[in-house]
């Protein structure tokens, strides 16, 4: 994707003391006339610096200087409202995002009741160790 130039990788780094930090990264797809906002990372101690911000603000930059139409700035689950503040700040309008799923699921009512679930799972998985959740991440993947 990179090679036909639908993906970039944007990074804030931090200078200090004559060297460089990174703080954190994100990766844009671009499609048609969409630039979606896919992956991001920080470290948590380095929420403190904004990275993000600063990333957003050259990425949308970016695409208006290439003509994109459209910036998606990606999914937020009703449990994230720090996330969904975050979006909705650069001027983002929520839009209703649908799910088809095929062959349905076994447990139907299973999607309308996972958000509880999900909510304290995404906080149990904060509290692991790195290493735990890089073992338990290639475990579960296989499954997906």
């Amino acid at each position: 994707m990179r090679l036909k130039g639908r993906l970039r990788l944007l990074v804030a780094e931090q200078k200090a003391n004559g060297s460089r930090r990174m703080v954190s990264g994100s990766i844009v797809l671009k499609y048609g006339q969409t630039v979606f906002y896919a992956f991001t990372g920080a470290a948590q101690r380095d929420l403190r610096l904004h990275p993000h911000d600063l990333i957003q603000l050259e990425s949308i930059r970016d695409a208006c200087r290439e003509g994109f139409r459209w910036y998606d700035m990606g999914e937020v689950t009703e449990d994230h409202q720090e996330l969904a503040q975050f979006k909705t700040k650069w001027g983002g309008k929520p839009q209703p995002l649908y799910r088809y799923y095929y062959p349905a699921p076994m447990n139907a009512s299973c999607t309308h009741n996972s958000g509880r679930v999900t909510s304290v799972a995404r906080r149990c998985w904060r509290l692991l160790p790195a290493k735990v959740t890089e073992i338990l991440g290639d475990v579960i993947y296989r499954y997906l």
